[in-house]
């Protein structure tokens, strides 16, 4: 992970509810912010990795962070396939 995106990452989870993830408009931004900077890098963070630093070291709960990893996941797809279309 580049040091942007774990700043964005860290700026996130200092910022968000914890209990909402994602789900607040500005809690959204900083979490779209994080996962177009983890789509750039050119080696992603693990998705299990992820989880266990959301746990473990930022505090948050699991159903929670299941959700984030979700849209994680979904994210980095989507990127990717739309990464490789041509334009048009």
């Amino acid at each position: 992970m580049t040091p942007d995106s774990a700043l964005a990452l860290r700026h996130f989870s200092h910022a968000a509810s914890k209990t909402t993830g994602s789900a607040h408009p500005k809690d959204r931004g900083r979490w779209l912010r994080f996962l177009s900077l983890a789509h750039a890098d050119a080696k992603q963070m693990d998705p299990a990795r992820l989880a266990r630093w959301l746990t473990e070291i930022e505090g948050w709960d699991g159903d929670t962070v299941h959700g984030l990893i979700a849209e994680y996941e979904f994210a980095l797809e989507l990127l990717n396939e739309h990464a490789l279309r041509p334009n048009g």
